[in-house]
């Protein structure tokens, strides 16, 4: 099959209607929800969607293998793969993602107005138990930097395994909002987008077809296979790994004293360093985001440019309340 028809026939995949029926309206009201939760500091539902398209690609797919690609020409370039960003002196690992949108500093500002705006408006609503300005520094969480689990040896010794404890905790208790607390902050949301506060994503992504999101490393094969190197090497040095599909907390370091959080934790980092865990897992997910980037370059360049002019006011907002951002 000549390469016309190959990319005739990957085009018509592309318009094949999939096998399944999407709720886009009740998709995009899952992951305001979940956007919401993410910048009042609450936690709520998680939603993973899967289409299973498999039928459809299959009955479009040529019965034998399709040649393989050209090797380009001299007069081509092929660019790098993308790569994370690993710095294991700053303890910081940088991913396409994290170098596109907000500024921190725009993000500080950004969602402290948010959070001093809907603490207003609920406690307006009746919910002034539940909701309250927490302050206008805007700190990462402190495992940003560790969706690995635990890489480095002086994080090890300070804190053992404390953070990602503190992680799996918060996510085994969190505060979901009741129907009635929901509809509170989603009027309250509007009237934040009335108010030129911030902008109605919901409304961009319909208009640019960017529904969906990308698949982390650890949802691909390359990136389970990764996890079980891992994994075997714990064991191997006498230490439980966890399940296939967990957390990176090697099983019992929850409710272990801190020396033995430590002694673990020594020997999860050397098995890291051995394999280049943090490198490999950061470049899967670096080719994901990149891919996901490119896919949604549209989206996320009208998103730019409308987040532009709601910064100006959310600077506005600010100082008309006396609120600045150390």
């Amino acid at each position: 099959m000549d390469d016309d028809a190959i990319r005739d026939r990957l085009r018509r995949l592309g318009e094949v209607e999939p096998p399944v029926s999407v709720d886009r309206a009740g998709v995009l009201r899952a992951g305001r929800r979940r956007r919401l939760a993410r910048r009042v500091g609450t936690t709520g539902l998680v939603l993973a969607l899967a289409a299973g398209a498999y039928p459809a690609v299959a009955a479009l797919t040529p019965d034998r293998a399709p040649a393989p690609p050209a090797a380009p020409t001299p007069a081509e370039t092929v660019a790098p793969p993308p790569r994370a960003i690993v710095d294991r002196a700053a303890g910081t690992i940088t991913l396409p993602i994290d170098q596109t949108g907000l500024t921190p500093d725009d993000w500080d500002v950004s969602t402290t107005m948010y959070r001093h705006f809907v603490s207003a408006c609920m406690e307006d609503g009746g919910f002034d138990d539940l909701w309250w300005l927490e302050g206008p520094a805007v700190e990462p969480p402190p495992w940003v930097n560790l969706p690995y689990g635990v890489w480095r040896t002086s994080d090890v010794r300070e804190n053992g395994y404390g953070v990602l404890v503190e992680r799996l905790v918060q996510s085994e208790s969190p505060r979901e909002l009741d129907d009635a607390e929901f509809d509170a902050l989603m009027a309250c949301e509007s009237a934040l987008v009335d108010a030129g506060l911030a902008v109605d994503e919901s409304d961009l992504v319909e208009e640019h077809g960017a529904l969906g999101g990308f698949t982390p490393a650890e949802g691909t094969s390359e990136g389970r296979s990764i996890r079980e190197e891992w994994r075997q090497c714990l064991a191997d040095a006498g230490v439980e790994p966890p399940p296939q599909d967990a957390d990176w907390l090697p099983e019992g370091v929850r409710d272990a004293p801190f020396e033995e959080q430590v002694r673990i934790g020594l020997i999860d980092v050397a098995c890291k360093e051995r394999l280049d865990i943090i490198q490999r897992m950061g470049d899967r997910d670096a080719a994901q985001q990149a891919a996901y980037l490119e896919k949604t370059a549209e989206y996320r360049s009208a998103l730019r440019s409308a987040e532009a002019a709601t910064l100006d006011r959310a600077r506005e907002y600010l100082e008309e309340h006396g609120i600045s951002i150390p």
